[in-house]
């Protein structure tokens, strides 16, 4: 597992200025690392998740999915509990990863997160929505097909849509109940007839 937890000592190295009604999908979706209120991207996983690759799929893999349907238009996806010692869990759960997410959350926070991972396969998505419940999350992406196969994740600020591109090794920090967003369907294409999104998510809830 070399260099899964490298990113820990560059938690504090991202880079902000994006914090007005002005922020536009142009913008967003090309920058690496930004920051606008309520959400921050980051790249610190980067190494750690591309080194990683196959120990990550196989601890979310290693255990029985369940099937997620909501809404009236086929919005589905499936969804793996982490274990709390692992790989996973022994770095989202960690202090660290802790103090971080309560800069954003501007309140005290649970010290452990509830984590689990979401993978869509063709057909799969989700509309516009906040969650119901916690105080900010992190989403964690381990696997991003490429843009024409979708599975693009989005948010909608100020009645502006925005795509926010995440590959692999990238990482949001986010208050999923204020902050509206969607993941577009994904769809197969000729060159890629099976793609699919694998992303983790640890929720932080209130203390």
């Amino acid at each position: 597992m070399e260099g899964w937890h490298l990113m820990l000592s560059s938690i504090d190295g991202r880079q902000s200025g994006f914090n007005h009604e002005s922020d536009t999908a142009s913008v967003l979706s090309q920058m690496n690392v930004f920051e606008i209120d309520g959400l921050i991207k980051t790249d610190i996983f980067k190494q750690s998740v591309l080194s990683n690759a196959n120990a990550l799929r196989d601890e979310v893999f290693g255990v029985k999915p369940r099937s997620v349907h909501v809404g009236d238009f086929g919005e589905s996806w499936l969804e793996y509990d982490i274990q709390d010692s692992g790989l996973i869990a022994d770095t989202l759960a960690s202090e660290v990863i802790h103090t971080w997410a309560q800069s954003v959350s501007n309140q005290g926070l649970q010290l452990r997160p509830s984590i689990w991972a979401n993978t869509y396969t063709p057909g799969q998505h989700i509309s516009w929505h906040r969650d119901k419940y916690g105080a900010v999350q992190i989403l964690l992406s381990i696997c991003q097909p490429p843009p024409e196969c979708g599975g693009v994740f989005q948010i909608r600020r100020y009645g502006i849509e925005s795509d926010v591109a995440l590959y692999p090794g990238d990482a949001l920090l986010f208050r999923a109940v204020d902050i509206e967003h969607k993941i577009t369907p994904l769809n197969a294409t000729r060159s890629n007839s099976d793609p699919m999104r694998i992303s983790i998510v640890a929720r932080y809830f209130s203390s």
